[in-house]
């Protein structure tokens, strides 16, 4: 993420200062924490992170189980247009 709190990836533009996704000039709709878990990403790249690590940061002292995680990734797959199996912004590893 460069210093303006903006990253461009694909046709998307994460605005982390004004707390948006947008899609050239349309705003992506995101819950949330659906946000928070794709800026977290974001400022993470190229490293596998835990899920326990995604859960900690995203969900910081709410006891939740991992299929907030599970739902959450696929809302932001389906906002991103990103196919889990052929990913091009989410790619997961299980186990």
């Amino acid at each position: 993420m460069d210093p303006s709190g903006t990253l461009l990836f694909g046709e998307f533009r994460l605005d982390a200062i004004r707390g948006q996704l947008l899609r050239g000039s349309d705003v992506v709709p995101l819950p949330p924490k659906a946000f928070a878990l794709l800026q977290y990403m974001a400022a993470n790249p190229d490293r596998l992170i835990p899920k326990r690590e995604l859960l900690s940061k995203v969900w910081a002292g709410v006891y939740v189980t991992d299929d907030v995680l599970k739902t959450t990734v696929r809302d932001l797959r389906r906002a991103l247009h990103d196919d889990p199996h052929t990913p091009r912004f989410i790619e997961t590893a299980h186990r």
